[in-house]
């Protein structure tokens, strides 16, 4: 009898000391691995990380000139980037990108800005690939990603 007693003591003792030591084990673990998962969890993917960010000029209002009658139109322009730096050259150079932008927008006539209306994406590619040249002048290359036309009328 006393050795089934015996017995039984040492099972249970290895059985405490063997989960002593799972228990240590998934600690240190915890310690030494957790805050990594954790730093894994808490971070933003890089899509997030990616994301464009957008600087709205004010309204843009321009005559524009056909055979007979004198147009005005009136565009709001988005300026995109995708570095958060560039924001505040972009706000520095701002009198220089609206001018460029009314300069360039005024000496086009009333029928090739109707049939911009048609192919949008045609005009905010030539704006934005002018508008690199002028900032290439300022030795601020690649500051503004796309420029994104988001109203235009034509009256």
């Amino acid at each position: 009898m006393k050795s089934k007693i015996q017995g039984k003591t040492q099972v249970i003792v290895i059985t405490i000391l063997a989960t002593l030591i799972i228990v240590a084990g998934l600690s240190y673990a915890g310690v030494n691995f957790g805050g990594d998962i954790l730093k894994s969890f808490n971070q933003q993917p890089t899509d997030e990380q990616n994301r464009p960010l957008y600087y709205p000029l004010e309204k843009l209002v321009i005559s524009v000139e056909s055979d007979k009658v004198i147009y005005y139109m009136m565009m709001e322009v988005s300026l995109e980037t995708h570095d958060e730096p560039s924001l505040s050259q972009i706000r520095h150079f701002l009198p220089v990108i609206r001018n460029h932008f009314v300069k360039d927008l005024s000496q086009r006539n009333f029928q090739s800005m109707r049939g911009y209306l048609k192919d949008l994406a045609s005009l905010q590619q030539e704006l934005h690939q002018s508008l690199k040249l002028v900032l290439e002048k300022y030795q601020i290359p690649d500051v503004v990603d796309d420029v994104l036309i988001t109203k235009l009328v034509i009256q």
